[in-house]
């Protein structure tokens, strides 16, 4: 009877010691899992974050590609607009061109005097040049006086 009761003594301290040994292997196994099912919610969380950000940043790349569409198509106007001058200002060109090339008509020379003495003369001679369609600045550089001076004297004759 002893012996039996040893023998189950020993049963249950196996027992207990076998309880206790499953017992910490299991806590760790669940434990882990534990940690694993944390771990998974973590990233599913960051993954969330992710997509929310990015979805974020989408938005934003395409306002901005919409508004540089809208400032590229402002561009093409202006230039569309520049190219519609440049054409206008090429046409001033070959129509200025146009007109000093043609041949001079007949242009009346001035009198061969170019500087006139005495007042009288002086007069008649800018009368002459003026009424010949020679411009003020070159009537009064044929004559040798200011421009004011030769305005002075057609002024005055007009008044007459």
């Amino acid at each position: 009877m002893e012996i039996i009761l040893v023998f189950i003594g020993l049963q249950v301290l196996c027992g207990v010691i076998l309880y206790l040994v499953l017992k910490r292997f299991f806590l760790r196994w669940f434990a882990k899992t534990g940690q694993l099912e944390r771990i998974q919610s973590e990233i599913e969380r960051m993954l969330v974050d992710l997509n929310h950000t990015t979805s974020n940043n989408i938005d934003l790349i395409e306002e901005r590609i919409a508004k540089v569409k809208e400032v590229a198509s402002e561009i093409d106007k202006r230039i569309l607009m520049l190219r519609k001058e440049l054409e206008k200002n090429d046409k001033g060109k070959n129509l200025y061109n146009s007109i000093i090339e043609q041949p001079k008509r007949d242009i009346p020379k001035a009198p061969s005097n170019p500087v006139v003495s005495g007042e009288k003369d002086k007069k008649e001679h800018i009368l002459e040049l003026y009424n010949a369609g020679f411009s003020l600045s070159v009537i009064a550089h044929k004559v040798g006086t200011s421009v004011g001076e030769v305005e002075l004297i057609l002024s005055l004759q007009q008044k007459e």
